[in-house]
């Protein structure tokens, strides 16, 4: 930065010297603050101040536009004098008049420069009085402040508030025209404050406030209740309905509705225009005496093709027969009559299925289905040869069998879709009235009428392989208000729940009724509904049950290992589960100020409706 300077010699320029208040000299790692500390006592209005090269205060321009607003506040014109280059190009961006060297006298004329700099005399660098020196004054700290007013204070000042001590302190101890600083205490010495804080509060907490958290899961239990109902037709049993003096007597409502519906049946006779197999089957007898065989007896495979033998035959009984060993030693050997006849396929296998090409087998075994058990494997037959000549060739037809499977079959889907319309009637109903009745769905209550049918005419024996039949049928039931039922069960489950317990459910799924009797003349049904509910002790610590339980555990587990705390805890009949958290987490003991210990109670898991309730 280059600074214009006038003359040594001049005679006509008044020449004065720099006064030693408005030199302040700055070390290198003063901070804003101590540098603001020594400026702003001084009575001046031009402060000068002497700054060495790599000085804290070069290191941002911000930190020279902090300190020449808090000195223009304070109305103060701040110069600088240095010979660090980085230090004058910052002062010349923050709009500071800045001065590389004291080599000349100021003069009081002197022109100013082209960056608004006034030249300065070097004057003040003689060893003289008036040179400007460090102050040796000791900054004050709020700290510093505060521990002077206390030691200091005597018998009259010993009530006044310790603000009123500090501001009274400034005062008798500060000029009036002098402004105190206070200096926050360094960022090192506040850390290790604040940790040596942190560890002492957590000592205490850990050692000195030991605590215990005692949660307890309650033991839940099934509780089921049945009780009699009797439903009465509100029309035919008005005279009952009306005085209902605790019998549980309920109104049921009619339902109906009519049932249409239409189905295509698969006939299943079958014209046979095709030609059966033949063959010849070598029939066995292991018996020891003849066995006739009349025309048409059957022989059948084991995948229930059939085969009929065409004429009367005798198969012989087993003989005695002499055989002699490789050993030329002679032996008596049994052996089975047999004899070859021819067979012929049937049209139709023991299923009722076409036999035709079927019936062309390759050499299997044969057995007699008119014969016991014990005497098919003594009277059987074999085929060593395959049979031959049978053809698959049928067309369908309808039977009389199919006309009364497809009116079984009608029937049985009208019946099947009765609870469903009888069901959309009764949401009908609660739909238009704003009620909640519920069906019966049991089948003793369900009425069905004789169905209609409607039936082409003359189907038997036409050849067709499928045809259509509808019919109707009429269907009645009885429906419930289900919220009455509902609400005699839950009364009866309150009611007969355990003293020292709650009711913390009722399974609504749950309920469940069987039928007792059905007078069908005085239109009632009389039935057992069932339903169940979820009870535990009552161990809340807000109820009386609770504290007495919370007292007794806290006075047998005080002191006591969490271990046999835990045992004695779970043996309660009370408690299903117990978990216990100590403060500090590894304290292997209980506190021994029962105050100390709390206890929580946590709601059992619902237990499922099949569950044993014991």
């Amino acid at each position: 930065m280059s600074t214009n300077h006038p003359s040594s010699g001049s005679g006509s320029q008044r020449v004065r010297r720099l006064p030693k208040d408005k030199v302040i000299y700055v070390e290198l790692d003063d901070e804003i603050t101590s540098i603001f500390d020594k400026v702003g006592s001084l009575p001046n209005k031009e402060i000068y101040l002497m700054v060495p090269k790599k000085a804290t205060l070069f290191q941002s321009v911000v930190n020279l536009k902090i300190l020449k607003k808090k000195l223009a506040d304070a109305d103060k014109d701040l110069r600088i004098i240095t010979n660090d280059p980085v230090g004058l190009k910052l002062a010349a961006q923050a709009e500071i008049k800045a001065y590389d060297k004291l080599d000349a006298k100021l003069s009081e004329k002197a022109p100013a420069t082209t960056s608004g700099d006034e030249p300065f005399g070097a004057i003040s660098n003689e060893n003289s009085d008036d040179n400007p020196k460090r102050r040796k004054l000791k900054k004050m700290s709020i700290i510093d402040i505060v521990k002077k007013t206390r030691d200091t204070a005597q018998g009259k000042f010993a009530f006044m508030n310790p603000l009123a001590r500090i501001k009274d302190t400034i005062q008798r101890k500060t000029p009036r025209d002098t402004k105190i600083v206070l200096v926050a205490p360094s960022r090192r010495a506040f850390s290790t404050l604040l940790i040596v804080s942190i560890v002492l509060f957590i000592f205490i907490a850990y050692f000195a406030l030991p605590g215990a958290t005692v949660e307890l899961t309650t033991s839940p239990s099934i509780l089921q209740r049945s009780v009699n109902v009797t439903l009465a037709d509100s029309i035919k049993n008005t005279n009952i309905l009306g005085t209902n003096d605790g019998a549980n007597i309920l109104a049921t409502y009619p339902v109906s509705t009519t049932i249409t519906k239409k189905i295509t049946y698969h006939s299943t006779g079958q014209n046979f225009e095709g030609s059966n197999s033949t063959g010849t089957i070598k029939i066995i007898n292991k018996r020891d005496h003849n066995w006739p065989l009349v025309k048409e007896t059957r022989f059948q495979t084991e995948e229930g093709l059939v085969f009929r033998i065409k004429e009367d035959v005798t198969i012989p009984g087993s003989r005695q027969v002499e055989k002699t060993r490789e050993d030329e030693t002679a032996y008596t050997d049994t052996v089975p009559g047999e004899r070859e006849v021819r067979v012929v396929a049937d049209t139709e296998d023991a299923f009722g299925r076409i036999i035709g090409a079927r019936g062309n087998i390759e050499p299997t075994k044969f057995f007699v289905p008119g014969l016991s058990k014990s005497s098919q494997n003594v009277l059987y037959g074999e085929n060593l040869i395959a049979f031959s000549g049978g053809k698959t060739l049928s067309t369908p037809r309808i039977v009389t069998e199919d006309i009364n499977a497809a009116k079984e079959k009608l029937v049985q889907e009208m019946k099947a879709n009765a609870i469903q319309a009888l069901n959309a009637e009764v949401e009908k109903s609660n739909r238009e009235k704003n009620t909640n009745l519920k069906l019966m769905e049991d089948s003793f209550v369900i009425e069905f009428s004789n169905p209609t049918y409607v039936i082409p005419q003359n189907l038997i024996d036409q050849e067709l392989d499928k045809f259509d039949i509808s019919g109707e049928i009429s269907v009645s039931g009885i429906a419930y208000n289900f919220n009455e039922v509902m609400n005699i069960l839950r009364k009866d489950l309150k009611l007969h729940k355990s003293p020292e317990k709650r009711l913390v459910y009722i399974y609504d799924q749950s309920f469940t009724y069987d039928i007792v009797d059905i007078d069908r003349k005085k239109k009632q049904v009389k039935i057992t509904a069932s339903i169940k509910g979820i009870e535990e002790f009552d161990i809340d610590p807000e109820s009386e049950n609770g504290r007495r339980l919370s007292k007794k555990i806290k006075e047998h587990i005080v002191g006591k290992n969490k271990k046999e705390a835990a045992a004695y805890i779970q043996n309660l009949p009370e408690v299903n589960k117990v978990d216990i958290k100590t403060w500090p987490g590894w304290a292997p003991n209980l506190p021994s100020v029962p105050d100390n210990i709390k206890i929580e109670v946590v709601q059992g898991e619902p237990v499922a409706e099949d569950a044993d309730p014991q």
